[in-house]
This record gives C-alpha cells, sequence and structure tokens, in this order.
C-alpha cells in the first residue's frame, strides 16, 4: 500500500464527486500544511464541508457511488468541530488501501468563509480547493496541538518569504 498515492487519488475523487454534485469543500489538515507549506506526514485527508447534518446521508449515499465504503461513523461532535470520520477503499488501479476523510462540518463562521473562498488548485484536470493561508492558520489555532503549533509556523513563513 502506498500511502500517499492512495491519499491523493482518494482526495482526487472525493474533489471530482462533490465538485459535480455542487457540494462546497476544501481540504485542511496536514494535507493542506503539506500543500502550501512544506510536506508533513499524515495519513488521512480533511476536509471542510457546507453541508448542514442533517444531510449526511446524502453524503453517504454519494460517496458509494465511487468507493466502497468500509466505515461510515456517526458525528463526533466537539467543542470547536463536528466532524463525520469515514473509511473508504482507495479508488486506485489496484484497490488495496483504506483511506480515512473527516468530514469537518462548515458549521460555524470561519468554517464557511474557508470553504466559500479556498485556493483551487488543479490536479489531474481536478479542482482541488485548499484553505488558504490565513483560514488555515485560524483553524489549526483552534485545537492548539504541538503539531499544529508546527504547521501554523510553516505556514507563517512561507507567508514571509512570498510577502503575501
Amino acid at each position: 500500500m502506498d500511502i500517499a498515492r492512495d491519499l491523493f487519488e482518494t482526495l482526487k475523487s472525493v474533489c471530482a464527486l462533490l465538485h459535480d454534485a455542487e457540494v462546497k469543500c476544501c481540504l485542511i489538515g496536514g494535507l493542506a500544511v503539506g500543500i502550501l507549506a512544506k510536506p508533513r506526514a499524515t495519513e488521512d485527508i480533511d476536509l471542510l464541508i457546507l453541508i448542514e447534518e442533517n444531510k449526511l446521508p446524502s453524503l453517504t449515499v454519494l460517496l458509494k457511488k465511487k468507493f466502497e465504503v468500509i466505515q461510515e461513523r456517526n458525528i463526533m461532535h466537539f467543542e470547536k468541530a463536528t466532524i463525520y470520520r469515514t473509511i473508504l477503499g482507495s479508488p486506485a488501479a489496484d484497490k488495496t488501501g483504506l483511506v480515512i476523510v473527516d468530514f469537518i462540518l462548515a458549521d460555524n463562521d470561519l468554517y464557511r468563509e474557508a470553504v466559500l473562498n479556498p485556493l483551487n488548485l488543479i490536479v489531474d484536470d481536478v479542482i482541488i480547493p485548499v484553505a488558504k493561508h490565513e483560514y488555515l492558520i485560524k483553524i489549526k489555532n483552534l485545537s492548539n496541538r504541538p503539531q499544529d503549533l508546527l504547521d501554523i509556523a510553516s505556514l507563517k513563513e512561507v507567508l514571509e518569504k512570498s510577502g503575501i
């Protein structure tokens, strides 16, 4: 299993699926930091998604059009985030991998603003919406975990070097 390949193939497929269904999303988390600042190890995909909690069953139906949904977990409610965790079979040709995709509901102003104003990257003709640096910094600041603090430093370093 090639984790990096499985992550990117799954990311592209999920983004294409959501785009076709007109569901707004944007990448956050370690993968976003790896794209915007510097690569780092991560084993999951974190997507902010503009969908109401009561519409999550329709998200699962949508995912099943492209993926084998290995696990769909009940909604996890945290103080600063509502997360719908899924484990998907990788869409890679050999179908060997499993990928955790955390869908974080854009249920506050910061999250909604990030989803509605992403950087749109194109990878293999697929639009990958990624949270802009400033939103990603604010989002990472919410949890204040050691890895998030390192990610914030990397993002700020890129902003300072580029003069953004």
